[in-house]
């Protein structure tokens, strides 16, 4: 419809089409998407712009809350509240003053296609792994826990093992690693999304786990195993009268042997 007004209007004598808005892009926000632009080369002063959306399956374009009459700054706000993760969305800027019209100017996107990466904080949990997870701005939990994510766990062994798991929703993920006593990298990224950004994982965040025995724990152990085996002995030697520890009235500066058991005084 808003380009068959247009056509009429480039038809009618004496009018002139505006220059069409150029340069959209959209950046994520702690709010919603920034759709920003710039005017064409020789619009007018005094123009404005209106900005339209609708869906793929919508029927026709609505008028964005907020950003009908847009004058500098040229930007628009797509909250979050209004957007569908998962809807390819059809986004146009029409500049218009008084009568005149440019041709609407368009952009596509799928908001998952525009998102961060999830934060990622790996911890351990006994000879385990759990991973926490946490969306970039914490307003956007409930769009976070719609989508799809996998995981990439390896290890610092040369040649050490990747393991993949697939999961939904950002809530924490309980990793067994294979072998516990090495530290372990984990990093993230969206499935199904076609876009570089959500393909690629992000950068590893590592962690170290405990080892079956840790070291202090094996030298304690290992202490107490050979005192107590020093302390059983001496307890034998006593008991068989190989030592023999007690008082004798003979001079103290002389040591006897009889019956096979020496006494020292």
């Amino acid at each position: 419809m808003t380009r068959l007004v247009w056509m009429l209007l480039v038809l009618l004598p004496g009018d002139q089409a505006l220059p069409q808005p150029f340069n959209i892009s959209l950046t994520q926000g702690s709010s919603g998407f920034t759709l920003t632009w710039e005017s064409g080369p020789g619009t007018p002063p005094g123009t404005s712009y209106n900005v339209t959306s609708q869906t793929e399956s919508g029927v026709s374009p609505s008028p964005v809350k907020g950003c009908q009459h847009v004058q500098k700054p040229l930007t628009c706000l797509l909250p979050y509240e209004s957007i569908d993760p998962l809807e390819r969305y059809i986004i146009q800027i029409t500049s218009y003053l008084e009568a005149q019209m440019s041709q609407p100017a368009e952009i596509q996107f799928k908001a998952v296609d525009l998102l961060d990466l999830p934060q990622l904080t790996p911890v351990s949990c006994g000879r385990n792994l759990c991973v926490d997870l946490m969306p970039p701005f914490q307003n956007l939990q409930e769009t976070y826990d719609q989508l799809n994510y996998q995981l990439q766990i390896s290890s610092n062994s040369s040649g050490g093992p990747q393991v993949l798991k697939e999961f939904r929703s950002l809530t924490r993920q309980n990793l067994t690693v294979p072998v516990p006593g090495r530290i372990y990298c984990i990093s993230i990224r969206f499935t199904n999304i076609k876009n570089i950004k959500g393909s690629i994982f992000s950068q590893p965040v590592c962690v170290s786990t405990p080892a079956l025995f840790p070291l202090d724990q094996l030298i304690s152990a290992t202490l107490c195993l050979l005192v107590t085996m020093m302390v059983v002995v001496l307890v034998l030697l006593l008991w068989t009268g190989s030592i023999c520890l007690r008082r004798s009235r003979m001079p103290t500066n002389l040591v006897s042997h009889t019956s096979g058991c020496f006494t020292l005084d």
